[in-house]
């Protein structure tokens, strides 16, 4: 019988497990086929992560000859300046994120995320030039080209995730394993995992290599046909995995053939192979995502946080810009709200919490309603969150009475514009006469909102833009977070098969060697250079408008938050940290160092960096060096503590 091991590999999310394979392993487990998962994207958050780690990573960075090189010199000289005291907390700001305490503190909350990033930092320093943060890697190399891509998985001294790998390997965790499946859902998976599998395969050649997910899905045509697949990988397998995983393990038991398993590529000596065969799951004959396996204590949050999915696929699927889930390219299907219920009941009682984030691109409002009327009859308390679109029905007292009374915290809605104009060039079927009324009746029964706004979209002008700044700030009060992202041409999505419909130039439209993103050219309003530049201006408005603390759409910490206020209005959200220290004390902590052309502002207390102009180092050389006590009406000051206040991290990842 094969033995699988399933691994979801670094950089994500540590906040919580992905929900991908505990599926596939409830899956299997079910249909009696032995299989392990291992959350390999937390293990290495956990194994970098320490004081031990981090002065190694120190003692590497002050080794590093970097003469010839002006941006690592830069960086090397930072890391000299914070290095000692990130060490010294970093164990402290990972806990910090598992402590409920810190939740109620947004300077804590800032500190502990922006001493991860310091570190983060320090590491990247020393796998320089890759860059290495919160949910996300890069190298040097793009991620969309074929031979870029080899390069970064061959090259082990840029490469961080190696040392753990190989930790992983002599441990012996996969030695007895015949298959091991690699989950890429996101970009930045896509090297780390591939360095993974190039490794298995050069300890355990006879080892068989299967990957998928969402981002392999939007890829697969051209990876199959790069040297990655003959080099990496064994199999590869697109949309979703259930049925096509089970037929492969059987195929693999000499129990059924190979090319009968669907969504399948393999290669062969004359070029690849891919199934024809396509299948569609039904999502009632799976059981819970099973998350026995994994240690959830070892994420970034005082209590597990556990992903479930009621549906797949979305209910409108119209949305110009959007791909939905590329593994779900069939209707939208949604799970009984019967099976719902005991699923939720077994998560309660296997996982030992009551908090859920249903995961979906969009839940259909009338399966929200039922849900939420059996999760009170029967006497189900949880705290949810999930995705929704703002329809009529959520203006309805009744209806927003019923969803808060069944332990709705939070909801992100797909809002992505208030400008009527750009609402109906994106296909969104939204009516933003009643966008204020949802915020405020959800507001009113004690739910909160995070709104997800999208700019640059085609066609888009600074009239649309303002309509949408405005109204956000008319309705602020009843408005808990906003997320903002720029407008990427995405090749699976409507607009990109109607160019002419959205005034998007085809001829301007460069392929990548792979990847879903395309570039564009547009014939009015925004261009892509317009999008990069009004997302920051937005982002910068958005800033000013909302409070200092925000979560930034990290569906775990946000749902926790919450929980902990009655109202989006607690000053703790609203509080503008200017004006309420005095500021020479406050400089007291911080280090402020020369050099050539300014200096730097550290202070370990807020884990803060900032690069000073000579003019700005000058100010605040007087106010560290004077004795008296300096408050809000000195300008200069309040222009430093400005920046300290606005600014999470300075230090960029270049």
């Amino acid at each position: 019988m094969i033995t699988t091991l399933l691994i979801y590999p670094p950089q994500g999310d540590p906040t919580q497990p992905y929900i991908a394979l505990p599926t596939l392993v409830s899956y299997l487990r079910k249909k009696g086929y032995p299989v392990k998962q291992y959350d390999m994207n937390i293990a290495v958050y956990n194994y970098y992560l320490t004081r031990n780690r981090i002065n190694l990573s120190l003692e590497r960075v002050r080794n590093i000859n970097c003469e010839q090189n002006n941006i690592l010199l830069q960086r090397k000289y930072i890391c000299e300046i914070i290095g000692d005291d990130v060490a010294d907390i970093i164990d402290s700001a990972v806990g910090a994120l598992k402590n409920i305490n810190t939740y109620n503190n947004p300077d804590v909350y800032k500190w502990a995320t922006r001493t991860i990033e310091n570190a983060l930092y320090i590491l990247s320093t020393e796998f320089y030039p890759s860059q290495w943060g919160l949910f996300s890697f890069k190298t040097k190399n793009k991620e969309d080209n074929a031979n870029d891509v080899f390069r970064a998985v061959c090259d082990d001294m840029c490469n961080p995730f190696v040392e753990y790998y190989k930790t992983f390997i002599i441990e012996d965790n996969i030695g007895k394993t015949d298959l091991i499946g690699l989950s890429i859902t996101y970009s930045d998976q896509l090297i780390p995992g591939l360095v993974l599998a190039k490794i298995i395969k050069s300890c355990f050649p006879k080892i068989k290599i299967v990957i998928g997910g969402q981002y392999i899905t939007q890829i697969a045509k051209e990876f199959v046909v790069s040297d990655l697949f003959n080099a990496f990988v064994d199999y590869v397998i697109i949309n979703e995995g259930e049925t096509a995983l089970v037929k492969l393990i059987d195929a693999l038991n000499g129990q059924g053939d190979i090319q009968s398993v669907p969504h399948l590529y393999i290669l062969k000596p004359n070029g690849f192979y891919f199934s024809a065969v396509y299948h569609t799951e039904d999502i009632n004959d799976i059981d819970p995502p099973d998350y026995s396996d994994i240690d959830l204590t070892s994420y970034y949050t005082p209590y597990p946080v556990i992903l479930l999915s009621p549906s797949r696929g979305c209910y409108w699927g119209k949305c110009g810009f959007c791909n939905v889930s590329p593994t779900m390219k069939t209707s939208y299907r949604e799970r009984s709200v019967e099976k719902c219920i005991e699923d939720i009941k077994i998560i309660i009682d296997k996982c030992k919490t009551s908090n859920i984030v249903f995961s979906v691109d969009a839940i259909s409002p009338s399966y929200i309603r039922t849900l939420s009327e059996k999760l009170i009859e029967n006497n189900i308390n949880i705290h949810w969150a999930t995705q929704l679109r703002m329809e009529p029905n959520f203006k309805e007292d009744e209806f927003c009475a019923i969803i808060r009374k069944a332990g709705c915290e939070l909801i992100f809605w797909g809002m992505e514009s208030a400008s009527s104009k750009l609402l109906k060039k994106m296909r969104k079927g939204t009516n933003v006469d009643i966008f204020s009324q949802i915020l405020e009746k959800i507001h009113q029964v004690g739910i909160k909102s995070h709104i997800a706004c999208i700019v640059g979209y085609p066609g888009e002008t600074c009239d649309d833009f303002n309509e949408t700044l405005n109204f956000i700030n008319i309705n602020k009060e009843s408005i808990y977070t906003v997320g903002v992202s720029e407008f990427k041409l995405d090749k699976g999505s409507y607009i990109y098969k109607h160019t002419n419909e959205f005034g998007v130039n085809a001829d301007t439209i460069i392929e990548n060697h792979w990847g879903p993103i395309v570039g564009y050219g547009v014939e009015s309003g925004f261009t892509a250079k317009d999008a990069k530049v009004y997302t920051t201006k937005a982002r910068n408005a958005l800033h000013d408008m909302f409070a200092n603390y925000v979560t930034g759409g990290i569906s775990s910490h946000s749902i926790i938050v919450a929980q902990l206020f009655d109202g989006v209005n607690n000053n703790l959200f609203k509080k503008n940290l200017i004006g309420v220290y005095r500021f020479s004390p406050a400089l007291k902590f911080n280090k402020i160092i020369e050099e050539q052309n300014g200096g730097y502002l550290w202070n370990p207390n807020t884990s803060t960096i900032i690069k000073l102009t000579n003019a700005q180092y000058n100010i605040v050389k007087d106010v560290y060096n004077s004795n008296d006590d300096i408050y809000i009406n000195n300008e200069n000051i309040k222009t430093i503590f400005g920046w300290l206040a606005k600014e999470s991290f300075l230090i960029k990842n270049t």
